[in-house]
């Protein structure tokens, strides 16, 4: 819908926080760079000094987008859901407790709770970015050499090579 309303005035829309590398990146920041002090996004604040208002850059809150945004996720991507959620659940039962994500969106079907929504949109989120991601050539090709994060913990080759708590 977006890239529609866009491309009706000309412009192009851009969406650096899906960017693959920015998502390498934030896996490996550790924890204390992303949560400090109760605040979330802290390096993302921090980076952003001089370039937003610190009024901006400090907020706690945004706007309540919930009600059209459940509506638009259960609406318009109703056979996405199905399909990663119910049907074929196996790029993301690795990191997913299916009986109980199926039960949260069986919840969600019948009372469209804004809690609910949120949990299917986040395990909606990880099914297409894996599924992306691991069918990439360069990950198929390269996979061995990849560097994760797991935590405060450093991998590559399924090996810890630093502990980066510190």
């Amino acid at each position: 819908m977006a890239d529609k309303a866009a491309s009706a005035f000309s412009i192009d829309p851009r969406y650096p926080f899906c960017d693959r590398r920015l998502v390498e990146f934030c896996l490996a920041v550790p924890a204390n760079q992303k949560l400090r002090d109760g605040w979330t996004r802290m390096i993302m604040r921090r980076a952003m000094a001089g370039i937003l208002p610190a009024e901006v850059r400090w907020r706690a809150g945004k706007a309540n987008l919930s009600p059209n945004f459940q509506l638009r996720l259960l609406h318009a991507h109703r056979e996405f859901l199905e399909r990663v959620i119910v049907n074929e659940p196996g790029v993301i039962e690795e990191y997913v407790d299916i009986p109980k994500l199926q039960k949260v969106y069986a919840r969600y079907l019948a009372q469209q709770a804004a809690s609910d929504a949120l949990v299917v949109y986040s395990v909606a989120v990880l099914a297409a970015w894996l599924s992306a991601f691991t069918a990439s050539p360069s990950y198929r090709n390269n996979r061995d050499d990849m560097v994760y994060s797991a935590g405060p913990v450093l991998f590559q080759n399924d090996k810890p090579i630093s502990n980066v708590s510190n």
